[in-house]
Parts: C-alpha cells; sequence; structure tokens
C-alpha cells in the first residue's frame, strides 16, 4: 500500500522517518455489527491526494449492510457496496466527501465479536 500510495499521489512517505513533515499512519478499523460507521467527511487534497482502501470482510459473511459511501456535487450518495469484498482496493480522490453507512444497524451492537466491516486504510498526515 505504501509503494501505491507514493507512486500515485507522488508522495515519499513512509513509516520510519518521524521527523518528516509528513508520515504514513497505516490503520486497521473495525465497524462491528450493530451500528459500526463513519460520519460523511472529507479531507484535505493535499498531501495524500488519493485515499486507499483494502477490504478486509466479506459481505454475507462478516455483515450484511453497511458499505463506503460517496457524494458527488450535488450531494448525491454512491454506494461501493457491490464492488468492495474482501482482498479488493479502493481508490479514491482523497478530498471526495465519503462515510461508511451504519452496519447492520438491525442487530446488536457488540464490540466484543469478530463480525462486521474490517478495513485496512493508509492516511498520510
Amino acid at each position: 500500500m505504501i509503494e501505491l500510495q507514493n507512486r500515485l499521489a507522488g508522495t515519499s512517505g513512509d513509516l520510519q522517518d518521524l521527523e518528516a513533515q509528513y508520515i504514513l499512519h497505516p490503520q486497521i478499523i473495525h465497524y462491528p455489527v450493530g451500528g459500526g460507521y463513519f460520519e460523511k467527511h472529507i479531507h484535505p487534497f493535499e498531501p495524500q491526494k488519493f485515499g486507499l482502501i483494502v477490504s478486509l470482510s466479506e459481505k454475507g459473511k462478516h455483515f450484511q449492510t453497511g458499505a463506503t459511501l460517496y457524494y458527488d456535487q450535488s450531494d448525491q450518495e454512491t454506494d461501493l457496496d457491490h464492488t468492495q469484498t474482501i482482498g479488493s482496493l479502493t481508490i479514491f480522490k482523497y478530498d471526495i466527501p465519503h462515510a461508511v453507512g451504519i452496519v447492520d444497524k438491525n442487530n446488536s451492537l457488540s464490540f466484543d465479536q469478530p463480525s462486521g466491516r474490517w478495513s485496512a486504510i493508509l492516511p498520510y498526515y
């Protein structure tokens, strides 16, 4: 992911140069069944330029609903649920408004279970 991020954005981020202006912060995020979500938000285009999301879970097996959502200039929502599956990589322009819909909102929320949507991301800040 680091090599791809740097090639796409023309950056030179790594995990070791703590004195650099920007460094990479790899994250694994769990959106648990029963209410995991991420509110609609945006990021500055620079320095990241592109967001990378690797799906680490499978719809129908680990969760049923709760997709990555993108919004156009008219605030029209696009749901990428049909294109993201375990192992897939989504690349998007970093300043596009985006969110994660509520994961299986009709289930009981439990942070003790591994079920839900899992994603790997690579913020650069």
